[in-house]
Protein backbone atom coordinates (compact mmCIF):
# COMPACT_ATOMS: atom_id res chain seq x y z
CA UNK A 1 0.00 0.00 0.00
CA UNK A 2 1.12 3.63 0.17
CA UNK A 3 0.11 6.24 1.74
CA UNK A 4 0.05 10.16 0.51
CA UNK A 5 -0.52 13.03 2.96
CA UNK A 6 -1.27 15.90 1.13
CA UNK A 7 -1.42 18.76 3.77
CA UNK A 8 -2.61 17.05 6.32
CA UNK A 9 -4.92 15.04 3.95
CA UNK A 10 -3.97 11.54 3.64
CA UNK A 11 -4.30 9.51 0.52
CA UNK A 12 -3.54 5.69 0.52
CA UNK A 13 -2.41 3.55 -2.75
CA UNK A 14 -2.76 -0.01 -2.05
CA UNK A 15 -2.33 -3.22 -3.90
CA UNK A 16 -4.18 -5.70 -1.93
CA UNK A 17 -7.57 -6.38 -0.54
CA UNK A 18 -9.77 -8.53 0.90
CA UNK A 19 -12.36 -7.40 -2.16
CA UNK A 20 -9.30 -8.07 -4.76
CA UNK A 21 -7.33 -11.04 -6.18
CA UNK A 22 -4.42 -9.92 -3.96
CA UNK A 23 -6.56 -10.77 -0.57
CA UNK A 24 -4.98 -12.31 2.03
CA UNK A 25 -4.77 -15.60 1.09
CA UNK A 26 -5.92 -15.27 -2.21
CA UNK A 27 -4.68 -18.03 -4.77
CA UNK A 28 -4.68 -15.31 -7.90
CA UNK A 29 -1.86 -13.45 -8.49
CA UNK A 30 -1.02 -9.90 -10.87
CA UNK A 31 -1.39 -10.58 -14.41
CA UNK A 32 1.66 -11.12 -16.17
CA UNK A 33 0.60 -10.18 -19.53
CA UNK A 34 1.31 -6.80 -20.80
CA UNK A 35 2.83 -5.88 -16.69
CA UNK A 36 4.78 -3.08 -16.75
CA UNK A 37 5.32 -2.38 -12.94
CA UNK A 38 3.74 -3.53 -9.81
CA UNK A 39 4.18 -2.34 -6.60
CA UNK A 40 2.23 -3.92 -3.50
CA UNK A 41 4.59 -1.70 -1.26
CA UNK A 42 6.02 -4.69 1.50
CA UNK A 43 8.06 -3.11 3.53
CA UNK A 44 9.75 -1.23 0.09
CA UNK A 45 8.65 0.14 -3.44
CA UNK A 46 10.38 -2.80 -5.43
CA UNK A 47 8.58 -3.64 -8.57
CA UNK A 48 7.51 -7.25 -7.89
CA UNK A 49 6.23 -7.30 -11.60
CA UNK A 50 9.12 -10.07 -12.56
CA UNK A 51 8.91 -8.10 -15.96
CA UNK A 52 12.02 -7.96 -18.12
CA UNK A 53 12.48 -4.92 -17.18
CA UNK A 54 12.54 -4.28 -13.39
CA UNK A 55 11.42 -0.84 -12.08
CA UNK A 56 12.34 -0.78 -8.24
CA UNK A 57 11.01 2.59 -6.59
CA UNK A 58 12.94 5.11 -4.87
CA UNK A 59 11.37 6.48 -1.63
CA UNK A 60 12.12 10.41 -1.56
CA UNK A 61 11.09 11.54 2.31
CA UNK A 62 7.64 8.95 2.15
CA UNK A 63 8.12 7.03 5.49
CA UNK A 64 6.30 2.79 5.75
CA UNK A 65 2.94 2.89 7.43
CA UNK A 66 0.24 0.40 8.36
CA UNK A 67 -2.39 -0.36 5.44
CA UNK A 68 -5.95 -0.47 5.42
CA UNK A 69 -5.76 -4.04 6.56
CA UNK A 70 -3.39 -2.85 9.93
CA UNK A 71 -0.34 -4.64 8.39
CA UNK A 72 2.03 -2.67 9.02
CA UNK A 73 5.35 -1.44 6.37
CA UNK A 74 2.61 -2.09 4.24
CA UNK A 75 2.14 1.81 2.68
CA UNK A 76 3.99 4.91 2.51
CA UNK A 77 2.94 8.39 4.03
CA UNK A 78 3.50 11.04 1.89
CA UNK A 79 3.95 14.92 2.72
CA UNK A 80 2.03 16.35 -0.26
CA UNK A 81 4.64 18.59 -1.00
CA UNK A 82 7.88 17.01 -2.03
CA UNK A 83 7.70 13.61 -0.96
CA UNK A 84 7.14 10.20 -3.58
CA UNK A 85 8.40 7.37 -4.86
CA UNK A 86 9.74 7.56 -8.08
CA UNK A 87 10.74 4.70 -10.67
CA UNK A 88 13.42 3.87 -13.39
CA UNK A 89 14.15 3.10 -16.13
CA UNK A 90 10.98 4.89 -17.90
CA UNK A 91 8.35 2.91 -19.07
CA UNK A 92 8.18 2.17 -22.56
CA UNK A 93 5.71 3.22 -25.72
CA UNK A 94 1.99 2.01 -24.88
CA UNK A 95 -1.20 3.49 -26.86
CA UNK A 96 -2.56 1.38 -24.24
CA UNK A 97 -2.44 1.38 -20.70
CA UNK A 98 -4.35 0.50 -17.73
CA UNK A 99 -3.46 1.78 -14.00
CA UNK A 100 -4.97 -0.19 -10.60
CA UNK A 101 -4.68 0.64 -7.32
CA UNK A 102 -6.38 1.15 -4.17
CA UNK A 103 -6.63 5.05 -2.59
CA UNK A 104 -7.85 6.51 0.71
CA UNK A 105 -8.59 10.07 1.31
CA UNK A 106 -9.43 11.30 4.59
CA UNK A 107 -10.32 14.91 2.89
CA UNK A 108 -10.29 15.79 -0.70
CA UNK A 109 -7.60 17.99 -2.43
CA UNK A 110 -8.50 21.41 -3.19
CA UNK A 111 -8.42 23.33 -6.03
CA UNK A 112 -4.53 24.52 -5.58
CA UNK A 113 -3.33 21.20 -4.95
CA UNK A 114 -2.74 17.75 -6.55
CA UNK A 115 -2.35 14.09 -5.29
CA UNK A 116 -0.55 12.53 -7.81
CA UNK A 117 -1.38 8.98 -7.84
CA UNK A 118 0.50 8.27 -10.93
CA UNK A 119 2.93 10.26 -13.14
CA UNK A 120 4.89 9.82 -16.39
CA UNK A 121 5.77 13.04 -17.96
CA UNK A 122 7.09 16.41 -17.73
CA UNK A 123 6.91 19.95 -17.88
CA UNK A 124 9.55 20.48 -20.14
CA UNK A 125 7.92 18.18 -22.68
CA UNK A 126 4.33 19.22 -22.35
CA UNK A 127 2.76 15.71 -22.00
CA UNK A 128 1.47 13.48 -19.15
CA UNK A 129 0.22 10.11 -18.47
CA UNK A 130 -1.15 11.13 -15.32
CA UNK A 131 -4.04 10.45 -12.71
CA UNK A 132 -4.22 12.53 -10.02
CA UNK A 133 -7.26 14.38 -7.13
CA UNK A 134 -8.35 17.83 -7.27
CA UNK A 135 -10.86 19.91 -6.64
CA UNK A 136 -12.92 17.28 -5.40
CA UNK A 137 -12.18 14.93 -9.05
CA UNK A 138 -10.12 12.50 -9.99
CA UNK A 139 -8.63 13.15 -13.70
CA UNK A 140 -7.02 10.38 -15.92
CA UNK A 141 -5.06 12.72 -17.99
CA UNK A 142 -3.07 10.70 -21.48
CA UNK A 143 -0.01 11.96 -23.61
CA UNK A 144 -2.32 13.19 -26.02
CA UNK A 145 -3.58 15.75 -23.57
CA UNK A 146 -7.14 14.76 -22.98
CA UNK A 147 -8.30 14.85 -19.33
CA UNK A 148 -11.50 12.67 -18.37
CA UNK A 149 -12.47 13.83 -15.07
CA UNK A 150 -15.17 12.20 -12.59
CA UNK A 151 -16.73 13.63 -9.54
CA UNK A 152 -14.46 11.80 -6.47
CA UNK A 153 -15.50 14.12 -3.46
CA UNK A 154 -17.71 11.17 -2.25
CA UNK A 155 -14.27 9.19 -1.64
CA UNK A 156 -12.78 10.91 1.27
CA UNK A 157 -12.56 8.52 4.49
CA UNK A 158 -12.36 5.16 2.75
CA UNK A 159 -10.70 2.82 0.59
CA UNK A 160 -11.75 2.50 -2.91
CA UNK A 161 -9.98 0.49 -5.98
CA UNK A 162 -9.70 2.95 -8.21
CA UNK A 163 -8.66 2.03 -11.90
CA UNK A 164 -7.79 4.02 -15.09
CA UNK A 165 -7.69 1.95 -18.46
CA UNK A 166 -6.85 3.92 -22.09
CA UNK A 167 -7.86 1.51 -24.69
CA UNK A 168 -6.57 2.10 -28.32
CA UNK A 169 -7.99 -0.99 -29.47
CA UNK A 170 -11.87 0.34 -27.96
CA UNK A 171 -11.29 3.93 -29.02
CA UNK A 172 -12.30 4.36 -25.27
CA UNK A 173 -10.90 6.15 -21.48
CA UNK A 174 -12.42 4.55 -18.64
CA UNK A 175 -12.28 5.33 -14.89
CA UNK A 176 -13.54 2.90 -11.97
CA UNK A 177 -14.57 2.63 -8.38
CA UNK A 178 -14.36 -0.69 -6.53
CA UNK A 179 -15.61 -2.30 -9.68
CA UNK A 180 -18.19 0.26 -10.86
CA UNK A 181 -17.46 2.32 -14.11
CA UNK A 182 -18.16 6.29 -13.09
CA UNK A 183 -16.53 7.23 -16.43
CA UNK A 184 -16.04 7.02 -20.15
CA UNK A 185 -14.85 8.71 -23.45
CA UNK A 186 -15.67 6.33 -26.26
CA UNK A 187 -14.47 7.36 -29.91
CA UNK A 188 -11.31 8.29 -28.56
CA UNK A 189 -8.10 8.06 -30.88
CA UNK A 190 -5.35 9.22 -28.57
CA UNK A 191 -2.41 7.75 -27.15
CA UNK A 192 -1.68 6.86 -23.40
CA UNK A 193 1.35 6.82 -22.89
CA UNK A 194 3.82 7.65 -26.28
CA UNK A 195 6.44 10.24 -25.88
CA UNK A 196 7.89 12.36 -23.04
CA UNK A 197 8.81 9.91 -20.91
CA UNK A 198 10.41 10.39 -17.21
CA UNK A 199 10.48 8.91 -14.17
CA UNK A 200 7.60 7.10 -13.05
CA UNK A 201 6.25 9.05 -10.08
CA UNK A 202 3.71 8.00 -7.27
CA UNK A 203 2.50 10.03 -4.41
CA UNK A 204 3.29 13.73 -5.63
CA UNK A 205 2.21 16.63 -4.61
CA UNK A 206 3.12 18.24 -7.91
CA UNK A 207 1.25 21.26 -9.16
CA UNK A 208 1.50 20.41 -13.18
CA UNK A 209 -1.54 22.88 -14.12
Amino acid sequence: GTTVDENSSITTIAGRGSADPFAPGGVTSAPTTGLMAYYPFNSNANDESGSGTIRNGTVNGASLTSDRFGFSSSAYSFDGVDDNVTATPVLADSTSITISTWVRMDSNASVDSNRTIFMDGNAAGGTYCMVRFRDGNCTFITKDNHALDVNASSLAGAWHQLVCVADDDLNLKQIWFDGTKVGETTGWTGTANVGNHADLVMGSGQDTN
